[in-house]
């Protein structure tokens, strides 16, 4: 698994990737891997979970247990991160899934969006290609777009 942390340097996966190991207690199975997107706001729920304690609804984050069941569980669509820039001003906040990246840079005074990104994972994984502007993109644009402003709980998949 990768967790993506919420607060890092800037928005691209160099900066927010990090990794995740978790050995479930008791468990016997060994060097399982997922491509499940999860992110470090995930942990106290997969924490609580694990040791049998109530999930806490008013927090963000849902338990990956089910993940160490089954690596192949169709899972969250989506994370989220986000960065402030211009010492506060300007908030950047990203969605990212398992093909893409979208990026906006929010002027907080206005709420004026100053900025986009799009990063087609797979194809350019250091991030350096904006495809924000792209005709071909527009419909993927405009559907992270509603992700990003939907938040968290609308990517999760029910299981």
């Amino acid at each position: 698994m990768n967790a993506v942390y919420g607060e890092k340097n800037d928005l691209t996966d160099d900066a927010n990737r990090i990794p995740l190991i978790i050995v479930k207690p008791g468990s016997n199975k060994k060097n399982q891997r997922t491509k499940a997107l999860v992110e470090t706001a995930d942990m106290y729920a997969t924490i609580t979970d694990l040791a049998g304690l109530p999930q806490q609804s008013h927090l963000q984050g849902v338990s990956a247990k089910p993940l160490l069941e089954n690596p192949d569980l169709k899972w969250k669509r989506a994370i989220f991160n986000r960065y402030p820039r211009a010492g506060g001003k300007i908030m950047g906040r990203s969605v990212r899934t398992a093909e893409y990246r979208y990026s906006e840079f929010v002027e907080l005074a206005t709420g004026r969006v100053i900025d986009r990104e799009l990063y087609e994972i797979n194809k350019d994984p250091q991030q350096y290609n904006n495809l924000v502007d792209k005709k071909d993109k527009k419909q993927i644009v405009d559907q992270l777009k509603k992700t990003l402003d939907a938040g968290w709980r609308s990517v999760v998949i029910d299981k």
